[in-house]
């Protein structure tokens, strides 16, 4: 009997060694690139894409959001702009930009940001309204249940950069769950809709083949981050690759350090720390990715140019080859992550031309609407039921249940009051 057992446990070992070899040969044959500065700007400049967009024109076919429905049509022109700027921010954290449109996912995704402009607020598992038809309302449910929603864009560029700052709302900032589905290794194609200010981004894709391994992926970026995709309240993220095992919250302590003035923030369970140093959470529900380390500086007063972080992450575990020591088998041990982000201008680093484009309008004629351009200044996103976050309207009955677009742009230039979100 013993000699049986004694075999049985051999072969387990066998059986993981072999696994594991495995992992770690993949796993050394396609780790993430490290960009510079000059990599990043010539990847803008290859493909670039507008952000902080003041007029919107980019509709093949007018959207409608009331009956008859029209899911409507994306300017292809538009749809890759959108495109760029997905896999720009993918560029950043030494991902292959590569990312492909999907034409049904794009049609889902269009379908969806209508039902969202029909239903006045945002919620990934829509009802259907009662004068929509059938077939059109499938594919809308598909085009919000399987993609990052957002409401108070005024395209889809500053939508995704929205999704990257995941820091309007409780939830978001604790699973920085948008981010992380737009950062997804799995991902190969996406697909994007837009319904006026109402955005559905189709991210529920894993078709990459082969898989990408990875160390670990942050964000703000590793190495060098442009200042224009991060700020203040923006909760930083490290999520754990393959070559690591997941850890608990009580198990890992993240410090972090400014360069400058040699500032210095300390994360890790306790609530003293919590409430000196700044949010601090660990998440493991599969957001596109797994394991990860959730950290928000408190009184970190802005990023600028120039300033360089120190960051190390202490408690996690690192899976090994497995090894028989004292007769006991391991499988991990105690690792730890040091990696360093330096902040710097996109726009200082590109042309005059190219910052005109950044910031122009879709028809390039040069003229910016301030209402139109007050926009871009307050967003509104949501990764759960939108009642799920203490959201008000303008009649204070809990509920966004309006989108007169002159009553939101006078709420964001601060003329009424509404819709704050906590």
């Amino acid at each position: 009997m013993k000699t049986k057992i004694k075999r049985i446990s051999l072969f387990v070992v066998l059986i993981t060694m072999l696994f594991f070899n495995a992992v770690y040969l993949n796993a050394k044959e396609s780790m993430l690139e490290d960009r510079t500065i000059g990599d990043i700007v010539e990847k803008y400049q290859e493909n670039p894409f507008r952000f902080n967009v003041a007029v919107f024109d980019g509709y093949e076919i007018e959207p409608k959001a009331e009956a008859p429905y029209v899911a409507g049509k994306l300017k292809n022109q538009y749809l890759e702009e959108a495109l760029n700027c997905v896999n720009f921010m993918r560029y950043l954290v030494g991902l292959p930009a590569d990312i492909t449109l999907n034409e049904e996912y794009n049609n889902y995704a269009q379908h969806g940001a209508v039902i969202l402009a029909s239903l006045k607020g945002l919620t990934h598992f829509p009802e259907k309204p009662a004068d929509m038809p059938e077939e059109f309302y499938e594919l809308a449910y598909i085009g919000t249940s399987r993609a990052n929603i957002a409401f108070g864009y005024p395209s889809i560029m500053d939508s995704i950069i929205g999704y990257m700052h995941d820091s309007i709302g409780e939830s978001n900032i604790n699973t920085v769950g948008h981010r992380r589905w737009i950062l997804n290794p799995g991902m190969q194609q996406i697909g994007f809709g837009q319904c006026g200010i109402f955005h559905s981004t189709y991210t529920f894709d894993i078709s990459r083949r082969p898989a990408i391994h990875f160390d670990f992926i942050s964000w703000p970026a590793r190495n060098y981050m442009p200042l224009e995709f991060f700020d203040e309240d923006t909760p930083w993220s490290v999520n754990l690759g393959g070559d690591y095992g997941l850890s608990s919250l009580d198990d890992i302590e993240v410090t972090l350090t400014r360069r400058s003035d040699n500032k210095v923030w300390v994360f890790n369970n306790s609530r003293d720390n919590t409430e000196k140093y700044g949010l601090f959470n660990v998440n493991d529900e599969n957001y596109g990715m797994r394991k990860c380390i959730i950290f928000r500086p408190k009184d970190v007063g802005g990023y600028n140019k120039n300033d360089v972080f120190d960051v190390s992450i202490k408690g996690i575990k690192e899976y090994i080859e497995p090894e028989i020591i004292d007769g006991k088998l391991y499988t991990s041990i105690p690792a730890e992550i040091n990696y360093t982000v330096e902040f710097f201008s996109l726009l200082d680093a590109i042309d005059e031309k190219e910052e005109d484009y950044i910031y122009g309008d879709l028809n390039d004629d040069g003229e910016i609407n301030s209402m139109d351009l007050a926009v871009m200044s307050r967003h509104i996103l949501e990764i759960k039921e939108i009642s799920d976050i203490k959201a008000a309207d303008l009649n204070g009955d809990g509920r966004i249940d309006t989108v007169d677009y002159q009553l939101l742009m006078r709420y964001i230039l601060g003329i009424i009051n509404g819709f704050p979100v906590e």
